[in-house]
């Protein structure tokens, strides 16, 4: 008897140990329990930081309101002058105005090509036409020759000397990078054209009190105008 509850005392103790090593089903999806609340906690910690992660991918996309403006303003203006050049041309009567708007012109198509691939490749939506350029187009177009001519260039120093402000500025103060980088590209395309309105402007003057017609200045050879203005 003494050996039987020996043998037996004995058998409990080894199945308490295969208990402890092998757990059951039950032990299992216990705790599976304790460790759901730290594994729900852990997804929504990943979950939250998604969502920030999408939410500043989004935020990057976007434009500050000046930024916003800047483009807008140099998409209008850029749109204008292209329309302007291609009317001195035409009514134009001497070769250095002419010469100048055809200039302008390809310049400032090439800069509206370059600003609206920047604006496909960032997803923006930016306004391409003039919003006052219909009044300008025929203030102009009612004038010919010389008066035609001085109007035009007047025009042509004013502008450039606003959109040459107006980009120095988005580079300086600019919030978003592309933008600053293309604005940073145009500027000397814009300090080049101001110098040559400028010089045209004052060889007309010059030329007009000596009775003489002015000659076409020597324009640099830009293959149609890099990153031209606005």
């Amino acid at each position: 008897m003494k050996r039987y509850t020996v043998a037996l005392l004995a058998g409990v103790t080894m199945l308490s140990a295969c208990a402890q090593q092998h757990p059951t089903a039950e032990t299992h999806r216990a705790s599976a329990q304790r460790q759901t609340p730290s594994e729900e906690a852990q997804w929504q910690q990943r979950a939250a930081q998604a969502r920030a992660q999408a939410q500043q991918q989004q935020a990057q996309g976007k434009l500050a309101s000046t930024d916003q403006q800047f483009l807008n303003e140099a998409a209008r203006d850029g749109a204008l002058e292209v329309k302007l050049g291609s009317l001195a041309m035409a009514q134009g009567t001497t070769p250095a105005v002419q010469q100048l708007g055809d200039r302008l012109m390809k310049d400032h198509t090439k800069a509206n090509e370059e600003l609206q691939k920047l604006v496909d490749q960032q997803g923006w939506r930016i306004p391409l036409a003039p919003a006052d350029g219909e009044q300008t187009m025929r203030q102009l177009s009612q004038l010919s020759g010389r008066e035609f001519e001085r109007a035009y260039l007047q025009r042509m120093v004013e502008d450039h000397q606003k959109d040459l402000a107006a980009f120095e500025r988005e580079v300086d103060e600019g919030q978003n990078p592309a933008v600053k980088a293309w604005a940073a590209q145009v500027v000397p395309q814009l300090r080049e054209h101001l110098n040559l309105v400028q010089k045209t402007a004052q060889e007309l003057s010059q030329q007009e009190n000596a009775g003489a017609v002015p000659t076409a200045p020597i324009l640099p050879n830009t293959g149609g105008g890099s990153a031209s203005e606005r």
